[in-house]
């Protein structure tokens, strides 16, 4: 009779199996989801493909692609102009590793390893792909569903930039635009400071630099540490802060100069403290350069508004030495067609109410370039 009882144990133990194995096919199913076109999922296998596994990847992508030859998989990810997320199914050779680094296409790799296999890399840092390790179908799964999602919303911040920027107001054609920022920014600065606008921006960073480990590590550190008084210290670093503000304010997108409001009026409101010590200190009249390189639109708008009032639409780095503006309007250019420009400006401290200039020097890693800041929404004279 005990070996009655075992079989029929033993019995229920197959039938609990398979009904939890049915069950998780069913979820995968009644979860399904679909990948948006720009996505691809590539299924590479180093021995025999798992059925596990394409079950998985087909619930989540109709279209899920599967390999067992390495060459023909690097082949159509190398094809493809979509992002790819590379599901890798056991120890991948070294020569897949190498060649996989470079491929902009793939946005993460997902390691499938039930077992403790360690994926061979030394640092992120050496390739442009996320890497998530997964010892099951089911950490497969969510890893991939949570992978499209950062995606979208990385996909979602870059197209909240991807618009065209303007370097200047030309105040004889656009007077309106202009005074509507002024009203705009005197807006914002009257806003109460909160938690909330600052992880707000925080998250549109990260959003955007989700690959990026400098730039991640950076924003860390910025949420964790910032306090008011950094905020010109922190646009001196040229990190992420110092690329996002200038793109914002260029873009003269409302709605995106409010998300990065925290630290707009962070950074003017520092100017003004240390413009009002500039002005008591000094009654001279200052000489100062800026060297750009600019497109040839932005050159254009330059040229078109010569004796005209003019606002720069971003803050403006200057320096009361012209050498130093000029190495940088010479220094090798990031793009072809670009114009190199030298700007002069005299500013007179006995006389001067609307523009706000401060002495940055001391905030600067090199004060020898005698850096000077013009906060934004000033008017002069082109």
């Amino acid at each position: 009779s005990n070996n009655t009882i075992e079989d029929l144990d033993d019995d229920d133990d197959d039938d609990r199996r398979q009904a939890e194995e049915e069950t998780i096919k069913t979820s995968y199913d009644e979860e399904a989801i679909t990948h948006h076109d720009g996505t691809k999922l590539v299924y590479f296998a180093s021995a025999t493909p798992s059925q596990n596994v394409i079950g998985c990847l087909s619930a989540l992508h109709k279209d899920a692609q599967t390999f067992v030859d390495e060459i023909k998989c690097v082949e159509y990810v190398k094809s493809t102009t979509d992002k790819v997320f590379l599901i890798i199914d056991g120890a991948p050779s070294t020569t897949l590793i190498e060649t996989i680094g470079p491929l902009i296409q793939i946005d993460s790799v997902f390691v499938y390893s039930p077992s403790s296999y360690a994926f061979p890399t030394s640092s992120q840092k050496q390739h442009n792909y996320i890497l998530i390790l997964c010892e099951n179908e089911d950490t497969l799964y969510d890893s991939i569903v949570k992978s499209c999602e950062e995606l979208d919303k990385q996909t979602a911040a870059f197209s909240m930039f991807n618009k065209k920027e303007k370097e200047i107001y030309d105040l004889s054609k656009e007077q309106g635009s202009f005074l509507f920022f002024q009203l705009f920014k005197f807006l914002l600065k009257n806003l109460p400071k909160t938690y909330e606008a600052k992880k707000t921006m925080i998250r549109i960073c990260r959003n955007y630099y989700r690959r990026n480990l400098t730039e991640l590590a950076n924003i860390d550190e910025f949420d964790h540490t910032y306090r008011s008084s950094d905020a010109i210290s922190w646009y001196m670093k040229e990190t992420f802060l110092y690329k996002f503000i200038n793109k914002t304010l260029q873009t003269q997108d409302v709605d995106l100069i409010y998300q990065f409001r925290f630290y707009i009026t962070d950074l003017s409101e520092q100017l003004e403290l240390i413009f009002k010590e500039l002005k008591e200190k000094q009654k001279d009249v200052l000489k100062l350069y800026r060297g750009v390189q600019l497109n040839q639109d932005e050159m254009t708008d330059y040229q078109n508004s010569v004796g005209n009032l003019i606002s720069n639409s971003g803050y403006l780095l200057t320096s009361s030495e012209r050498s130093v503006a000029y190495d940088f309007a010479t220094k090798s250019a990031k793009s072809e067609g670009v114009v190199r420009a030298l700007f002069e400006y005299l500013v007179d401290l006995n006389v001067v109410q609307n523009i706000v200039i401060a002495d940055i020097g001391q905030y600067s890693a090199f004060p020898e370039k005698a850096h000077f800041m013009i906060d934004i929404g000033k008017r002069k004279k082109n």
